[in-house]
Formats: structure tokens, C-alpha cells, sequence
């Protein structure tokens, strides 16, 4: 039994040496790069893990999460009571349909991006009609101030 405690102490004491030994070397490894990174004698090496998303177009179409059946049915009862009494706010609509404003908001967006519904005026004021049924087109994006003519 006592020669068991004796090996179990002599692995243990390697153990700890080689542990003591590499974590020496991760530090002077540690410090070796930074010092040349602050120094600006070699690049960083780049960054591990997932790639950074690139700034080439995407294929189009819709992203994100598909609508949960409550929002769906908000989007329908929105619809209905729009095309039954065009020309009100979500504000009104909400009131009248008996629910929240912010539960309208989502389905409203939705409905105005594929044609279902238009909307004039702005903000609190957008009041909501019934659409065309085309989709509204996207809008364009802007464009920074750049410069011009230079490359």
C-alpha cells in the first residue's frame, strides 16, 4: 500500500511540473506576441471562428422567422376590418378590434410590404387603405457622402 502512495505522489508531483511548464510556456508565447504586435514587427494572425459576412448581395427574399399563428390571425382580422372601414390609424383599428397596438404593428408591416394594405401619412398619422395587391416596391437605399471622382 505504501508503494501505491508513492507512485500516486510521483505522478502527481510530474503532473503538476508539466502542468507548471506549459502554462510557463503559454505566457512567454503570450507575451512574445505581444510584444511584437505592439512593436508592429508581424501581422496578427486572423481571427478563428466564423467569417464575417460579406458585403456581396444576398439572394433576395424574405429572412427571419416565420409569423406565429396568433400574428397571423391579427394580419387577417387587420384586413377585414380595413377593408371595411379604410382611412384609420393602427391606433383606432387596435381600439376597435379590442387589441394592443404593438400586437397590430408586425402584421400591419407585413401586410403594407406584400400590397394587402397602403398607408398615407407618417408616424401616428399613418392611417391604412386597402392596397393594390402588388407588393410595394423596396425602397432604395441610400447613399453615403462619398467621394466624388475619386479611386
Amino acid at each position: 500500500m505504501a508503494k501505491n502512495q508513492d507512485i500516486e505522489s510521483e505522478l502527481r508531483s510530474l503532473v503538476e511540473s508539466f502542468v507548471s511548464e506549459i502554462s510557463q510556456r503559454v505566457r512567454q508565447a503570450t507575451l512574445d506576441a505581444l510584444r511584437q504586435a505592439i512593436e508592429g514587427g508581424a501581422a496578427i494572425a486572423p481571427r478563428r471562428g466564423r467569417p464575417a459576412a460579406s458585403s456581396a448581395p444576398t439572394t433576395p427574399g424574405r429572412r427571419g422567422r416565420k409569423p406565429s399563428a396568433a400574428s397571423v390571425k391579427a394580419a387577417g382580422d387587420l384586413q377585414a376590418f380595413v377593408s371595411a372601414k379604410p382611412g384609420l390609424r393602427l391606433e383606432e383599428i387596435g381600439a376597435a378590434l379590442g387589441q394592443d397596438t404593438k400586437g397590430l404593428k408586425g402584421p400591419a408591416a407585413r401586410l403594407v410590404r406584400d400590397g394587402i394594405l397602403r398607408t398615407e401619412g407618417a408616424r401616428r398619422g399613418t392611417r391604412y387603405f386597402p392596397g393594390s395587391g402588388k407588393a410595394a416596391r423596396p425602397a432604395k437605399a441610400k447613399r453615403g457622402k462619398g467621394r466624388k471622382g475619386r479611386r
